[in-house]
């Protein structure tokens, strides 16, 4: 989920960056903000801003279905594709302005 110069610290607590100038937060505090929606299974997600789509991956593993939103098409093309490599089925990836809710 991280370009291959970052992959040594990706599980520190800093953000990271990624395509498109965006940066993601330290695996650490991603596993909080998941842990803190106290997802169950047959929940369905709504996530702004897809990123890299590590959230949406880890959220896919605990909720039914997954709908990730992010402006920004090469993000939204790299996340499909990580979802199809992985074989994440339940994850659906949408290109756009998420400030307005679910388009």
């Amino acid at each position: 989920f991280l370009a291959a110069q970052f992959h040594q610290i990706a599980w520190s607590d800093r953000m990271l960056p990624i395509e498109c100038g965006e940066a993601i937060e330290g695996a650490d505090m991603q596993a909080a903000v998941i842990a803190a929606l106290a997802i169950e299974t047959g929940n369905r997600v709504l996530e702004i801003g897809t990123g890299s789509g590590y959230t949406s991956a880890v959220m896919s593993r605990l909720a039914a279905r997954i709908v990730t939103v992010d402006r920004y098409k090469t993000l939204v093309e790299q996340a499909r594709q990580r979802f199809e490599a992985l074989g994440i089925g339940n994850a659906i990836v949408r290109q756009a302005d998420g400030s307005n809710g679910l388009p």
